[in-house]
C-alpha cells in the first residue's frame, strides 16, 4: 500500500501493524490505521460511484479531524455516509 486508499495520494512511510492494521500517513488524510479488509471494502463503495469526488472529500476531512483513528469495516459504511 504505497497510496492512500482513501484519496489516493502517495503515502509516507507506511508500514503493517502486528493486528493486520496498516499506519498511514498521508498529507491530505493525516494519520490513521487501516486493515486491508477494510481498504478493499472502502474501493468497492467508492468504484463506479457518481459522488465519488464528495465521498473522498468527506472521508479525507473526518479523517483529518480524527486523527490516528483504526478503520476496520464496521467505519466504512459510517464514514461513506457522512456529510458535508
Amino acid at each position: 500500500m504505497m497510496e492512500c486508499p482513501v484519496c489516493s495520494l502517495t503515502l509516507k512511510d507506511p508500514f503493517r501493524m502486528p493486528d493486520d492494521y496498516w499506519y498511514c500517513d498521508c498529507l491530505r488524510c493525516g494519520k490513521y490505521l487501516m486493515t486491508r479488509t477494510a481498504e478493499h471494502v472502502l474501493k468497492q463503495r467508492l468504484e463506479g460511484n457518481p459522488q465519488r469526488l464528495r465521498l473522498v472529500a468527506n472521508v479525507s476531512g473526518w479523517l483529518r479531524r480524527n486523527h490516528e483513528i483504526r478503520i476496520s469495516t464496521n467505519l466504512i459504511d459510517r464514514l461513506i455516509q457522512t456529510r458535508t
